[in-house]
């Protein structure tokens, strides 16, 4: 406890003793136990305390992170006709997972970008037939959890009926459905998706295993690698032979870490 005793001739010099001394008091009980105290010093000389019985709630961490994706490898023994242009997806979410060695409770999935749920999001990645690939950015720079991730997921928006309508220009897919592929030869050919998600364990650059460790106050990137690949697809209908379908494969990996 702190005590300021007053005289006329000293009031101008203990006010200023008695108000950092209440500062420091402050700063140390402040949180103390269950409950949050404040305390009040007034121009008389006199402290009054109070306090109120909900828990101090200490912010959580936060980091920043941001998700990209690429088209990273070509079919270097396909025909021009055959290679692929360009990768048509369309999102409705992207999702970190937390891992085993998460810092403390919460939802294993974290939507990064929940405005897709709401309006989903066309996203053209062009191959690597005319140079290096770029990658496309996803979303914008978002606050998490200071935790450990070790998947990120994409959902797919499945169905046109699903999504919001695309103004003509936007329209690459034509009526194959939401997710395509642009051949060499001008041909439009859907993406056959196992789901409407697909998994990536995250890796950190140049290994083949790690995980998305978002420290606090850092800015974190992300980089998804998709491979469109053709597959021998077996046709639902009865009595149709197998066919060449694209699906899609990929990896995730951190970058700068």
């Amino acid at each position: 406890m702190v005590f300021c005793r007053k005289t006329r001739s000293l009031d101008d010099r203990l006010n200023r003793l008695c108000l950092p001394a209440v500062v420091f008091l402050a700063g140390l009980v402040a949180g103390c136990g269950n409950s949050c105290y404040t305390f009040v010093s007034n121009p008389g000389g006199g402290i009054s305390t109070g306090s109120f019985s909900s828990p101090c709630v200490a912010a959580t961490p936060t980091a920043k992170a941001r998700v990209s994706a690429q088209v990273a490898q070509q079919c270097e023994s396909c025909s021009q006709s055959n290679q692929i242009q360009m990768l048509v997806i369309r999102l409705r979410g992207v999702q970190l997972h937390r891992s085993v060695g998460a810092a403390g409770p919460g939802p294993d999935w974290l939507d990064l970008y929940p405005q897709l749920k709401i309006q989903p999001q066309q996203f053209e990645l062009t191959g690597i037939t005319h140079g290096t690939p770029g990658a496309i950015v996803l979303g914008n720079m978002e606050a998490i959890p200071a935790d450990r991730y070790d998947l990120v997921r994409l959902q797919f928006a499945t169905s046109r009926e699903t999504a919001p309508a695309l103004d003509t220009d936007q329209q690459v897919c034509g009526g194959v459905g939401a997710n395509c592929v642009v051949m060499g030869d001008g041909r439009i050919l859907p993406l056959v998706l196992d789901g409407d998600a697909l998994e990536f364990r995250i890796a950190r650059e140049g290994q083949t295993s790690g995980e998305l460790l978002a420290v606090p106050d850092t800015e974190n990137q992300l980089l998804i690698d998709l491979t469109p690949v053709w597959s021998l697809g077996v046709s639902s209908t009865s009595g149709l032979p197998a066919r060449l379908v694209v699906v899609l494969k990929g990896s995730a990996r951190t970058l700068g870490g």
